[in-house]
């Protein structure tokens, strides 16, 4: 009987062979854990940033009512809020005065330069203008019905129905 010769690679040569699957096992059990850990951290900042409006419009809506005294000093406010905590801000209060309740239902702007804006960077020369497609992906959006002060003059006091615009999104 003749032997054979060369099956035997030495003690770590018949291992190899069975290291290629721990090793590739351990890599994607690696690639997991950081997969995952990316997406609950992109899960949490999300959270943070739907507390953070949350925040923004329970400090615009304390009354339920904006004068536009009110919109200037809440402005100021809920900027130093976002920039605090790395958001950009737009918030538009639309008034439908004289449009009646349902203004509420349609979002066309009846008069746009009696609006309120708010808004931490600068939009250009139409501050009224805010791009949804640019932002969609990481911002936040909230639209509530408010009362209003309808009066053209400040002897006056006339109430209506509008309707208060924010957005916060990560500052890029």
């Amino acid at each position: 009987m003749s032997k054979v010769k060369g099956s035997f690679i030495g003690p770590l040569g018949d291992d190899i062979p069975s290291i290629f699957p721990l090793v590739t096992g351990i890599l994607i059990l690696i690639s997991s854990i950081a997969f995952l850990s990316n997406e609950i951290s992109s899960i949490n900042s999300f959270i943070e940033l739907r507390k953070s409006i949350l925040s923004i419009s329970d400090l615009m809506l304390q009354s339920g009512y904006i004068s536009n005294q009110t919109f200037e000093t809440l402005c100021d406010q809920v900027k130093n809020y976002a920039s605090d905590r790395g958001y950009n801000i737009f918030v538009r209060l639309q008034k439908g005065c004289g449009t009646g309740v349902s203004y509420l239902k349609n979002y066309t702007v009846i008069d746009s330069t009696k609006d309120l804006v708010c808004l931490t960077e600068d939009l250009g020369n139409n501050p009224t203008y805010f791009s949804i497609a640019e932002n969609a992906s990481t911002g936040v959006f909230a639209t509530y019905p408010v009362a209003v002060d309808c009066s053209e003059r400040n002897d006056e006091s006339v109430k209506g129905v509008g309707k208060l615009n924010i957005a916060l999104y990560p500052i890029k």
